[in-house]
């Protein structure tokens, strides 16, 4: 999938075409792009500042004095900071004309289904991986006799690290995925750490009669 501002020649063109006004402050657009690949734009009046990345806008500096501290605004923009959003939550946002928290919370809870539905599909299942090899670990050591209770707490350290790791990288963009990965690493946990438990007894019966 291609940046959204590839077809433009730079970031600001992009911005001035779709963003005529500021989403945030509405003033008439007067922006200036940032960062070494120069995919970071802010708005010169109210400093409000993002990242693109594919098809997503992603808010990285909430705006400057033209905001009310606190007010319910400020506290949704804050909400946004670092949230993957697709273009058109920007160009549909327009919240310099919001008057009232009813009507942005219904914007928020209608636009950011779609935000889950579009980032969905960019979250790669390789994180599963990580808690996985925690599960192999643990298998493999059904095979290594007295060494086996050594990879079996191993395995499950990684893969419950596997599971909390992949939950906190994916839970703003997919929570359904990241409470999955947090169950997968802590069943492998579970798993390695009973099969570890058994051993160690085995080891020490076997030791005591001896």
């Amino acid at each position: 999938m291609s940046t959204p501002y590839d077809v433009a020649s730079s970031i600001i063109e992009f911005m001035y075409g779709v963003f005529p006004r500021c989403p945030i402050c509405g003033a008439e657009a007067n922006y200036e792009a940032s960062g070494f690949l120069k995919n970071y734009v802010a708005c010169r009046v109210c400093k409000a500042k993002w990242s693109l990345e594919r098809d997503c806008m992603k808010l990285v500096r909430l705006p400057t004095r033209i905001i009310e501290l606190y007010s319910f605004k400020d506290i949704a923009l804050r909400n946004l900071l670092g949230l993957p959003l697709h273009v058109k939550f920007w160009v549909d946002l327009e919240l310099d004309k919001i008057k009232t928290r009813e009507t942005l919370g219904k914007f928020m809870e209608e636009h950011m289904k779609l935000y889950l539905v579009l980032s969905r599909r960019e979250i790669t299942p390789a994180w599963y991986l990580i808690p996985i090899l925690g599960l192999f670990l643990g298998f493999l050591g059904l095979f290594l006799g007295i060494l086996a209770p050594t990879f079996e707490i191993l395995g499950g350290i990684i893969g419950i690290s596997g599971g909390i790791f992949g939950y906190l990288a994916v839970k703003n963009q997919d929570l359904e995925m990241a409470n999955n990965l947090l169950i997968v690493g802590l069943i492998v946990a579970s798993f390695d750490f009973i099969l570890a438990i058994i051993f160690w007894a085995l080891i020490f019966h076997q030791y005591a009669r001896i």
